[in-house]
């Protein structure tokens, strides 16, 4: 777990006061930072928009949250089921098989093929929710291409569609160590939050000398250790091998 921002407030300037923090903290921090995500939150896109004005600055957008969106659009719509999985494959791609994966809208690998797939998805779109491609290309369009499609990823170094889904996971897992009442006072939840990232450090130590919960994922097998080569490590070296 990594720096937290706790806030009471979910409007732009409270995320513009979180990021200019991290620049008094970081020196040039706005320019280093490569790419940054969000759920969509519309204050979150503004405050990152603003604080972030580099060329190669990447702003990117959780697929998973996008679709979850769109699927609750097409439902409001009173879309069948069946229109629902037909345009929801159409735009995010689906894997037909074990071996073999249909691309999506999301898969375009420049803003050019985006518009000319699209285009070509209205005759269908249009027969099986006849709103839909309209709505999309005026609420929709503009995001996948600055935020979602390959072109963006591609940018951003990333292998696939990007999701946050780890980061969800992370205040799932806070929200139940401190409790989900949200009523608790800041020195506590901080001292909770404290004890978390503690337990995540112990688990992953343990994972280097096969010893708890986790295993280490097979790109990081290498820092594996024998537990008593790891009990005759002082916090240095320990720290060499986490860092």
């Amino acid at each position: 777990m990594g720096p937290t921002f706790i806030h009471t407030h979910r409007d732009e300037n409270s995320y513009l006061r979180f990021f200019s923090a991290l620049n008094r903290m970081i020196p040039n921090f706005r320019y280093q930072m490569q790419a940054i995500d969000s759920d969509g939150d519309e204050a979150t896109m503004n405050a990152i928009a603003v604080s972030f004005t580099s060329e190669s600055f990447v702003n990117l957008l959780c697929a998973s949250h996008k679709k979850e969106n769109i699927e609750y659009k097409l439902k409001e719509m009173k879309s069948a089921t069946p229109a629902i999985r037909h345009i929801v494959s159409d735009i995010f791609g689906t894997n037909v098989d074990s071996m073999l994966y249909q691309k999506g809208l999301i898969d375009s690998e420049t803003t050019s093929e985006f518009d000319s797939r699209l285009r070509d998805l209205k005759t269908t779109w249009d027969h099986l929710v006849p709103t839909f491609h309209a709505w999309f290309i005026s609420n929709e369009s503009e995001k996948f291409k600055s935020h979602l499609i390959k072109a963006v990823t591609d940018q951003a170094q990333l292998d696939g569609h990007f999701s946050n889904n780890r980061v969800e996971s992370t205040n799932t897992n806070v929200k139940d160590w401190v409790g989900r009442s949200g009523k608790v006072t800041l020195p506590v939840f901080n001292r909770k939050v404290e004890e978390y990232v503690t337990c995540q450090q112990q688990e992953f130590e343990m994972a280097i000398y096969a010893n708890g919960p986790y295993d280490l994922v097979s790109t990081h097998t290498y820092l594996r250790k024998e537990r008593h080569i790891w009990n005759g490590l002082n916090a240095e070296e320990r720290k060499q091998i986490i860092k």
